[in-house]
């Protein structure tokens, strides 16, 4: 069965709107507060083992809440993620 591309975009939206509702509870401290990083990780990866989608960059988004997670400079991370979500939903 083919999937259309109209169907890997919405996709790749849902996975990107996941990292994003990842990050804003991370910054609110709701759920994610005391929870270790690779557990927050595997939630993500998860999440896009369950969407089925094929492709190399399909864990960028995992890399880039990584990357924000262990970062000393968070005000730097925060703006590169930002930056990615919005090139990559736009």
């Amino acid at each position: 069965m083919k999937v259309s591309e109209q169907d890997l975009t919405y996709q790749r939206e849902l996975i990107w709107n996941n990292c994003v509702n990842i990050l804003v509870d991370i910054l609110d401290d709701k759920k994610y507060k005391f929870m270790e990083d690779d557990i927050i990780l595997r939630r993500q990866k998860k999440f896009i083992d369950t969407t089925n989608i094929r492709g190399k960059n399909k864990y960028k988004s995992v890399n880039i809440l990584k990357t924000y997670l262990k970062t000393e400079d968070k005000g730097l991370a925060e703006q590169v993620f930002w930056n990615t979500v919005r090139n990559k939903t736009s």
